[in-house]
């Protein structure tokens, strides 16, 4: 998330954050230079603030709204589905109401933030967690100061006649104020690569990789590549790099489809074009990053490899501040003794990559690639 632009520009926000997807939501509001208002589609109030701290630390989406005051409404999570640039996608879950959810799309700047409801009738899957959200480059439409606007994209899975799967694009438009749609064939160049495999696609997450084209990812499948902006736009598949032979056994394919997250060992990221992929181990770990682009066909380049028991310190006050994984007498980090998972590649610094560490606390901590070093960690 970019800080809000505005003129009374804040010099305290950092240039990048870890965003916690999941919005606090409550009777606290939390003003400041981020708070941005609008209606609900019940006719209410609601504000959307942020929490911004410097990462490692996660920043937090805050939700405040009158409508949203009993503790089972605070159980039902809201939830950022998609960002990009200064845009970011926000369904809010209004138990007990005849359409329960309301979608809004929040802009950081420039000038004060704002925030605003998509139109329904809304597509079945912005509901979803695989929502593209692509800032380009026009007239702003809803967001008349800006020459920027905003589209969000919802895949939705057609099947034809002879077993072949297209995809319509469900695509709302800043600029128009309207949704509108686009069939998406398929460019079945991948090897092995069959409808009834794609079927079995179940995206997570969602990158912009440039010129127009979103990513959409599957951690376990592949990645799906759709330049939007084409007038007959098509999906493309990049497999991703085979699992570690430690992995095998647990996270590996399953006849009866009853497969294990892969989020524990993977993460895909872009950043300037480049797709990267990272995948780990669990307990003594061990990493592995790779690169590829969007004209290289989905060959994979190997970046790095890291593993736990080479990490050094970055400065000395590390050891003070996480002491469980510090052994004094060895002088040396122990990460290699403790479970890490999840890692979580960094858009900004592209040769940092975070861990979760499960020590008495979670513990996330950035490793520098480069150095081979834990910079430090944070409970989280």
């Amino acid at each position: 998330m970019p800080e809000p632009a505005s003129p009374s520009r804040r010099s305290d926000f950092p240039d990048w954050v870890l965003l916690d997807t999941v919005a606090s939501v409550g009777h606290r509001r939390c003003k400041n230079a981020t708070t941005a208002r609008a209606v609900t589609s019940a006719g209410h109030p609601i504000e959307v603030s942020f929490e911004v701290v410097d990462p490692p630390s996660l920043s937090r989406c805050v939700v405040y709204c009158p409508d949203l005051t009993t503790p089972s409404d605070t159980d039902t999570p809201c939830v950022v589905t998609g960002a990009d640039g200064a845009f970011l996608l926000i369904r809010v879950c209004f138990p007990g109401r005849r359409k329960p959810t309301d979608v809004f799309l929040y802009k950081a700047g420039p000038g004060a933030p704002s925030l605003y409801l998509l139109p329904r009738p809304y597509p079945v899957d912005l509901h979803f967690n695989y929502v593209g959200v692509l800032s380009c480059r026009g007239r702003g439409g809803v967001f008349s100061n800006d020459d920027h606007y905003c589209l969000v994209v919802i895949p939705e899975r057609r099947f034809e006649a002879g077993g072949r799967m297209s995809y319509d694009l469900r695509i709302f438009s800043t600029e128009t104020e309207s949704w509108s749609s686009k069939v998406a064939g398929w460019l079945l160049t991948c090897a092995g690569t069959t409808y009834g495999g794609l079927a079995r696609l179940e995206p997570t997450k969602v990158l912009n990789v440039g010129g127009g084209s979103l990513a959409w990812v599957d951690l376990r499948h592949g990645i799906l590549l759709c330049n939007v902006l084409d007038d007959r736009p098509e999906m493309n598949l990049i497999r991703l790099p085979a699992l570690m032979p430690a992995n095998e056994e647990f996270f590996g394919d399953c006849s009866d489809g009853c497969e294990q997250p892969m989020r524990p060992i993977r993460d895909v990221t872009c950043t300037n074009g480049s797709i990267k992929s990272i995948k780990a181990t669990l307990y003594r770990w061990t990493a592995t990053m790779f690169k590829t682009t969007i004209s290289s066909g989905g060959d994979w380049e190997w970046c790095c490899t890291i593993d736990s028991s080479d990490l050094l310190p970055a400065n000395s006050r590390v050891p003070d501040l996480i002491p469980e994984i510090w052994d004094d007498e060895e002088k040396r980090l122990t990460l290699d003794r403790v479970i890490s998972e999840s890692p979580i590649l960094n858009m900004y610094r592209d040769h940092v990559v975070y861990r979760l560490h499960d020590i008495q606390v979670g513990q996330l901590g950035p490793i520098d690639t480069r150095n081979n070093e834990l910079e430090r960690a944070v409970p989280f």
